[in-house]
């Protein structure tokens, strides 16, 4: 049996996470002592279990679990816990940003800054841009130096900043700073009304958005092509009007996400083309080398980063001969990606990917077994993969949106099937219009349909009424409930098919 990766990973995940979105109780006396005091908190109740566990060590022993195998077991996942906290709240320290203007923030009239990323249509015509600051000034001569990052709001006059204005191009914003509430949490952001392009973005961006520019125009010309540039690309511009409201009100905004979905699609696509002409190893490096073009060309976004993490530790996991299981690769992910970019752990859109795939990874296969075997293998996973996934997000879905969707759980399911079926069309018409376009239509009447059907089922769940909660607290109680019964159906139909009758 090949080696699996150390389960310990969980452990420091789950302790990173714990002191990052404050579940542990902050220290008045800094994070030094509450890093101390939850690790001798951890430590404590690692000795209490190991000390009463003892007697049933040779219970244990004859499943293959020695008294000093299980004591190990315990310190490693106690030590691990530990410095998860650890990292979790240096983390914390860092997730915060903070912004040096060089001068009073209300006396800021306009701000030069380095975008970070290509900036974002949002609805109602403004555009969101994130810059790395690089300058700031009063309107009145007075020009200082500053620094941090800084997410704008550019109300009009977006459209004039010409194509260089990608990640990597140095803007001017001319507004006033603002800041957000308590709802949003806190922070600062800068309310723009004239921007200006100063130095445009470096060659190899301009290329990018160029090429983005191309793809995007070959599939305006479809009147599916909004749904294929939403799904390939992350841009909704191309939406009906209220198409991408209608998914979040059917529950199934995750499937217009760009995120480990489209990723896979892709990437297995292109692996089983592969892997019979060049090999197992060779498919692998060329699937992570093209994993990771797409997410440069998409665009860095959090969700896809964490789909392309978990690609890549797959892949070295495969080659090394690891067992690739998936709830120890999402928590490497995560650790990696907390120490890389707290500031974006903290965005609803990261919690909601890493929860969803914690959900699917841990409740999947219970769905799975306790639907009917005549179903169709691709329908139940995708029905699995739909309860996990809504399961763990119900709590964080209360909170953030006061409502969640029950109608998601079946439509998540079909809308997944038919967009992941629509995706691999698409990828093939895209490359087929490029070649020749008369083989390419062949592909519209497929197209068509896959679309049409997406559009039924997201418009018929539209229309199912939400599931509100009062508190927080009950949706994570419901919801920790249902998964409580799913597991122990699991388990007890495990038991009625393994148990044998006995013989006369």
């Amino acid at each position: 049996m090949s080696p699996d990766l150390p389960p310990p990973v969980a452990c420091a995940a789950f302790g990173a996470a714990t002191a990052f979105y404050g579940i542990l109780p902050p220290a008045a006396s800094g994070p030094g002592i509450c890093v101390l005091r939850a690790s001798i908190v951890c430590l404590a109740a690692a000795a209490i279990a190991g000390a009463a566990l003892a007697p049933f060590a040779a219970i244990l022993e004859g499943k293959g679990s020695s008294p000093v195998r299980l004591r190990r077991r315990i310190a490693r996942s106690a030590l691990a816990f530990a410095a998860g906290v650890v990292v979790g709240t240096a983390a914390s320290e860092r997730s915060v940003p903070s912004v040096s203007w060089g001068m009073g923030s209300t006396a800021v009239a306009s701000v030069e800054g380095r975008l970070a990323s290509d900036p974002r249509k949002m609805a109602g015509g403004r555009v969101l841009a994130d810059l790395d600051l690089l300058k700031a000034s009063d309107g009145k001569g007075t020009v200082t130096s500053a620094a941090g990052p800084l997410r704008a709001f550019v109300s009009v006059g977006a459209a004039g900043l010409g194509d260089g204005a990608v990640a990597g191009a140095v803007i001017r914003l001319s507004g006033s700073v603002e800041e957000f509430g308590p709802a949003s949490g806190g922070g600062v952001f800068f309310k723009a009304r004239r921007p200006e392009l100063v130095v445009a973005a470096p060659l190899i961006g301009r290329a990018r958005s160029a090429a983005r520019e191309a793809v995007i125009a070959r599939f305006a010309r479809r009147e599916w092509g909004g749904l294929a540039v939403a799904l390939l690309l992350g841009s909704k511009d191309l939406l009906e009007e209220g198409e991408g409201k209608r998914f979040t009100d059917a529950g199934c905004a995750h499937v217009l996400a760009l995120s480990g979905m489209h990723l896979a699609v892709l990437t297995a696509a292109l692996a089983f083309c592969l892997r019979r002409p060049i090999g197992l190893r060779a498919s692998l490096i060329v699937g992570v080398a093209a994993a990771a073009a797409y997410v440069g060309f998409a665009g860095v976004q959090a969700s896809l980063l964490r789909a392309l993490l978990m690609f890549f530790l797959s892949a070295w996991a495969q080659l090394r001969g690891f067992r690739r299981a998936v709830l120890p690769l999402l928590c490497a992910a995560f650790l990696i990606q907390l120490c890389w970019d707290p500031v974006s752990a903290r965005s609803l859109s990261f919690t909601l990917s890493y929860l969803a795939l914690a959900g699917i990874a841990i409740l999947a296969e219970a769905v799975v077994d306790l639907l009917p075997a005549a179903l169709p293998k691709a329908l139940t996973a995708t029905t699995g993969a739909s309860v996990g996934a809504f399961l763990a997000t119900v709590p964080l879905c209360a909170l953030a949106f006061g409502a969640v969707r029950p109608a998601g759980l079946v439509a998540g399911a079909l809308a997944g099937t038919t967009t992941s079926i629509f995706m691999m069309l698409a990828t093939v018409w895209l490359g087929l219009d490029f070649a020749w376009s008369p083989a390419a239509s062949l592909l519209d009447p497929a197209l068509r349909l896959l679309k049409g059907a997406t559009d039924l089922v997201v418009n018929v769940a539209s229309r199912a009424p939400p599931l509100l909660f009062g508190s927080p607290v009950i949706a994570t109680a419901a919801s920790l409930a249902a998964a409580v019964l799913l597991v122990y159906g699991r388990y007890r139909l495990n038991e009625t098919r393994n148990r044998v009758d006995p013989i006369d």
